[in-house]
């Protein structure tokens, strides 16, 4: 004879007047019936079942307490291995690589053009995650031959580049008869240049790497967009640097899928980041203009960007290539 205790039924403790033994079943915590000692309290520490809090059966006299399963967080080994990282020094870069330290990365490549915020984020990470071993690249994406010094040093101390994703980027809101040549060309030059020489330079590295099978491949790679490479409206050269940034993506996801190498491209909307509150200093009525048009009526956090991000880097998404993801409370669906 036994009863048997199913997840959700529960508080912690059951009473009952003959207990002999519990055991994990499945997803169900049995209670086999025997002889026991009326008064006595028996501990379980449960250790193979999804099931933390037993059900309480409060017509049992006998007290058995229960302790919760010990579970390890499993979101920590989302990601493995090492990562390579731009525009790490501030916004959805640092949040990105705060994330991947978080959700298992061992080893991070950051680059940056500030110095200064990138030392700042190396710190963070290496407060909350000491056993992270970090690269530090403070140098303009825009600038190739500097993306390659940085990319042939952390595949020489790291071994291979994991996933990496191209956050860095800068905002010009001025439209065409606005716009000057140097300005066009200084945004297209991080923007679009800069993002090009840093995945030219991770899939070269990636072909080389060892192909772990269909989930995990030969690595990652993540672009930054922005909705305004959905739509029009964020200034000329912006929009159209961020619209090629999708053409790029999807160009290689397709071109590189049979080699094991994913690329996706995520889509913020508008991001409380250094970035987007230069752009509300250039016009203040945008942010009221994005949130009165995204459902969700509010900006993102640069970490709600970063789980993204993280995602999309991870075997959970080991059949998507070629995406383009909209994060952005709703705004390119209303």
């Amino acid at each position: 004879m036994h009863d048997t205790i199913k997840a959700g039924d529960a508080p912690n403790t059951l009473r009952t007047k003959d207990i002999r033994v519990a055991r994990v079943a499945g997803d169900a915590m049995r209670v086999l019936s025997g002889n026991a000692y009326p008064s006595e309290t028996i501990s379980f520490k449960l250790q193979e079942a999804s099931l933390l809090y037993p059900a309480p059966i409060s017509y049992y006299p006998f007290p058995v307490q229960f302790k919760p399963l010990s579970i390890p967080n499993t979101m920590a080994f989302l990601l493995k291995g090492s990562a390579f990282v731009t525009g790490a020094g501030s916004g959805i870069g640092r949040a990105t690589a705060l994330a991947f330290a978080k959700y298992g990365a061992k080893r991070l490549s950051l680059v940056d053009c500030d110095g200064s915020s990138l030392e700042a984020t190396s710190k963070l990470i290496k407060k909350a995650h000491p056993a992270v071993q970090i690269l530090e690249h403070g140098i303009d994406v825009a600038k190739e031959e500097k993306v390659q010094t940085a990319m042939s040093q952390t595949a020489a101390e790291f071994g291979r580049v994991d996933v990496a994703v191209n956050v860095a980027g800068i905002y010009h809101g001025v439209l065409t008869h606005e716009c000057k040549t140097e300005d066009w060309r200084n945004v297209l030059g991080i923007n679009l240049d800069g993002l090009w020489f840093c995945q030219r330079e991770e899939i070269k590295q990636m072909l080389v790497q060892e192909d772990r099978g269909p989930r995990e491949g030969r690595g990652a790679i993540i672009n930054v967009s922005s909705v305004a490479g959905l739509f029009a409206g964020a200034g000329t050269a912006y929009t159209a640097s961020k619209h090629a940034v999708i053409g790029i993506t999807r160009n290689d996801a397709v071109a590189y899928a049979s080699k094991g190498i994913r690329v996706n491209v995520i889509c913020p909307g508008w991001t409380d980041t250094p970035l987007i509150r230069r752009a509300q200093a250039e016009n203040p009525e945008s942010p009221n203009i994005a949130k009165a048009r995204a459902p969700m009526a509010r900006m993102a956090d640069p970490e709600e960007i970063a789980d993204a991000i993280v995602f999309l880097g991870s075997r959970m998404a080991g059949f998507m290539t070629g995406a383009v993801v909209p994060v952005d409370g709703g705004y390119s669906a209303a």
